[in-house]
């Protein structure tokens, strides 16, 4: 594990030969609230773990037992502009920029890194409050946009996976303040949890559990909190096994279709995997299943032809 700090706000320390990267809230005493030096060091952290390219999984963690109280308040109410997002990118054609502007597109969001382009996945470790721009920052996401323009906004992403442990506490407690949402909340809620929970929670600002969270799809695993982050690093070094590029293209499809019209999703998923190296490879690949990775509802990394099948757990 090697440690490099950024903004001293925000904290980052390099697992499993730098292929996990942990990126840490670190203002305890305020309980992560975001300040102008988190803003940035987020966005920094998140942009130099795009372009690292032995970087593959980053796990998003608040230090001291709380994930992130939202903005804070008492810097915001001395100065309203501290937080003020740059202004968001536009594209004219997707397809063709992609690899030219990869990993630079980009613009800072209210919470640093909601609009951040990234292709790689990213787990939320939540323990603690995740309340008003906290829960957006577990939240981002790249919304979804429609295939029929030619130019569009792109809203990136973070929080992939979201693990909590049973302290966990969600809601939008920014409600008790008369303070908006104003970093995707609004957006991003309704299309995980569903429209009729996330106005719930939108109007009223209630506490919502762990437990809770979990049915309600805002979180996908529970941990204990005495192991939340080891629980985020062995599911983050699982990750790192797979197949990387074959992982990024189906995570990106998937985000690229989500909301959109079912045929122009199935072609735009074909195309780009037609075009990809994972296509011309794909039989190669396939060789692997004939070799004995991944049956019987196991799953160990391919590391040679002539390995024998030894132990490995499920998740």
């Amino acid at each position: 594990m090697s440690t490099n700090t950024l903004p001293k706000a925000v904290e980052v320390e390099k697992h499993n030969d730098g292929q996990i990267w942990v990126i840490s809230l670190n203002r305890p005493s305020k309980r992560n609230a975001i300040n102008g030096d988190v803003q940035v060091g987020l966005f920094d952290a998140f942009r130099a773990f795009e372009i690292d390219e032995k970087a593959k999984v980053a796990i998003l963690y608040g230090k001291g037992g709380h994930f992130c109280a939202g903005a804070d308040l008492e810097a915001v109410s001395s100065d309203g502009s501290a937080l003020l997002p740059t202004p968001m990118v536009k594209l004219d054609d997707f397809e063709a920029k992609t690899a030219e502007i990869k990993p630079y597109l980009h613009s800072m969001g209210f919470i640093g890194l909601s609009r951040l382009l990234t292709t790689k996945p990213t787990i939320a470790a939540i323990s603690g409050y995740c309340v008003a721009g906290g829960l957006e920052l577990a939240l981002c996401d790249i919304n979804p946009f429609s295939f029929f323009f030619f130019f569009f906004f792109l809203k990136k992403k973070r929080c992939d996976i979201r693990i909590a442990d049973e302290t966990a506490k969600f809601g939008v407690f920014c409600r008790r303040f008369g303070v908006p949402l104003i970093d995707g909340g609004t957006t991003r809620l309704p299309k995980l949890i569903g429209l009729s929970q996330a106005m719930d929670m939108i109007i009223t600002g209630k506490e919502v559990s762990a437990t809770e969270a979990l049915r309600l799809g805002l979180v996908t695993r529970l941990s204990d909190n005495q192991s939340l982050l080891k629980d985020s690093l062995k599911l983050g070094a699982m990750i790192c096994q797979l197949p990387f590029k074959c992982l990024q293209l189906d995570r990106m499809n998937t985000y690229m279709s989500f909301g959109n019209e079912l045929l122009p999703s199935i072609q735009n998923e074909s195309n780009r995997a037609i075009q990809s190296d994972v296509f011309q490879s794909m039989s190669e690949n396939a060789k692997k299943f004939t070799q004995g990775v991944g049956k019987h509802g196991s799953f160990q990394p391919f590391q040679n032809a002539t390995e024998k099948k030894q132990g490995f757990s499920k998740l």
